[in-house]
C-alpha cells in the first residue's frame, strides 16, 4: 500500500510540472487592475496630471484627517484664536505649556519633505514624458510653487533646513545633508517661484479653477520676502530686503 500511495504521490506531483511547464510564461505576470505602476504614469501625460493633483494636499486647508502636514484649524487652536475640542492634531500641548523638542504638535517636518521627494521625483521624469509641451510647462509651473511653500513652511517653522533636489535610492551611500542656511533656503525658494511664475496663467476656466495661477505664486513670493526681511530673519534690518518685500508685493498689485 505504501508502494502504490508513493507512486501516485509521483505521478501527481510529475504531471502539475508538465501542466505548468505547458503554460504561459507570463501567467502570473499581469497587471494591476487598482493600480498604476510607475512605468504607466510616466508614459502618460493624463496621469502625470492626476499625479501632480495629488500633490495638492500639501497646500494650505482648513482640517481634514488624511492630511498630513498642518491645517489652518489646528494653529488657530493651538493660539487664542480657537478651541479644539477633541485635541486634533495634539494642539492641547500648545495650550498645557508641553510642547518640547520631542513632544510636538503639528510637526511638519515628515509630511513636507514626502511632498518634496514626490515633487523631485517628478522632476526626474518629466523630460522625458510626451505630450502637450504646454501642459507639461503649466504642470512644471505647479511643482515649482509645490516644492516652494513646501520648503516655505519648513523654514518659517524650523529655520534653515537641508535642501534636497534629488530622489535618494538605495544605491546611494550617504543619506546625511547638512541644513542649509536660511537665506540659502529662501534664494531657492525665490529661484522657484520666479520660475513658477513665468510658466503659470493669471487664470482658469472651467474644470481648472482652482489650480495655482500666477497670481498665487506672486502672492507667495511677496509673503516669503515679507518674512525674509522681519527682525526675526532679518537682525540686521537691511533695508534691501523690506524693499524686495515692497516690490514683489506690487508685482502681485500690477
Amino acid at each position: 500500500m505504501k508502494r502504490i500511495k508513493f507512486s501516485v504521490q509521483i505521478g501527481v506531483l510529475i504531471g502539475l510540472l508538465i501542466t505548468a511547464s505547458s503554460c504561459e510564461q507570463d501567467f502570473l505576470n499581469r497587471k494591476s487592475l487598482n493600480a498604476y505602476s510607475e512605468e504607466d504614469v510616466w508614459s502618460n501625460l493624463n496621469l502625470v496630471q492626476t499625479f501632480v493633483n495629488s500633490k495638492y494636499r500639501s497646500l494650505p486647508h482648513f482640517y481634514s484627517s488624511s492630511r498630513v502636514v498642518p491645517s489652518a484649524s489646528g494653529l488657530s487652536a493651538s493660539s487664542d484664536e480657537g478651541y479644539c475640542q477633541w485635541n486634533y492634531e495634539s494642539v492641547w500641548f500648545f495650550n498645557l505649556g508641553q510642547i518640547t523638542p520631542d513632544n510636538l504638535s503639528m510637526d511638519a517636518w515628515q509630511g513636507y519633505y514626502g511632498f518634496i521627494r514626490d515633487c523631485n521625483t517628478f522632476f526626474e521624469h518629466i523630460d522625458a514624458v510626451e505630450g502637450d509641451e504646454a501642459l507639461k510647462e503649466r504642470l512644471i509651473g505647479e511643482m515649482r510653487f509645490i516644492r516652494a511653500w513646501c520648503y516655505f513652511d519648513l523654514i518659517s517653522r524650523y529655520g534653515g533646513v537641508p535642501l534636497i533636489t534629488k530622489v535618494y535610492s538605495l544605491s546611494d551611500d550617504d543619506y546625511l545633508v547638512s541644513r542649509n542656511s536660511y537665506d540659502e533656503c529662501m534664494d531657492f525658494i525665490i529661484k522657484e517661484l520666479d520660475e513658477a511664475a513665468e510658466t503659470l496663467p493669471v487664470s482658469y476656466s472651467g474644470a481648472d479653477i482652482g489650480r495655482i495661477t500666477k497670481g498665487a505664486v506672486l502672492s507667495l513670493k511677496s509673503r516669503a520676502l515679507l518674512y525674509a526681511a522681519s527682525p526675526l530673519n532679518n537682525p540686521a534690518n537691511d533695508r534691501s530686503k523690506w524693499l524686495d518685500a515692497v516690490d514683489a508685493a506690487k508685482a502681485v498689485v500690477d
